[in-house]
């Protein structure tokens, strides 16, 4: 598998930061058009948006860029108590492709990610870099914020050189 094809950089998405009550989970949901995740470390994905609950009060969404508007409008008007704040372009992704993906982020993930299983994700550090994993049946992808990008790219990249140099 040539390296290209391991590790890519994603195009841009619409992302937002959700921080709720789980009282109004359910209400939030239906407003905004985005599944949300009952367990911690749940990926709830509806067409092309979905979200990773992080924490008791916290999700991360990802939506088409064009539907950043139309989430943001929708949660203005469902009058629901929290806090959603668009972060678009605070993060950028990487698809790290099965079924190497695994031993690649092992570089740098001091995660057990063999424990982490499809539709499952975490905030976790990758050689010290604040990240967010998402892990999906033929990849994982990778959060994380744009000054960054440079060094954990060289680093998945040298990885993934260093795996297929030891065959």
């Amino acid at each position: 598998m040539a390296e290209m094809e391991i590790v890519r950089r994603l195009a841009p998405l619409g992302r937002f930061s959700l921080r709720l009550d789980e009282a109004d989970r359910e209400a939030a949901a239906a407003a905004i058009a985005v599944p949300l995740g009952g367990r911690i470390g749940t990926i709830a994905e509806a067409g092309a948006r979905r979200s990773l609950r992080l924490a008791p009060d916290e999700w991360f969404l990802a939506v088409p860029l064009q539907d950043v508007t139309s989430v943001a409008d929708a949660w203005a008007g469902a009058g629901i108590v929290g806090s959603l704040v668009e972060i678009t372009n605070r993060e950028v992704s990487f698809a790290i492709a099965e079924p190497v993906a695994e031993d690649v982020l092992a570089h740098g993930c001091p995660r057990d990610l063999s424990a982490m299983a499809p539709g499952r994700g975490a905030r976790t550090v990758f050689d010290g870099v604040d990240v967010v994993l998402w892990r999906f049946e033929d990849r994982f992808e990778m959060d994380l914020w744009p000054s960054f990008a440079p060094f954990v790219e060289a680093l998945l990249r040298a990885a993934t050189r260093e795996m297929a140099a030891a065959g």
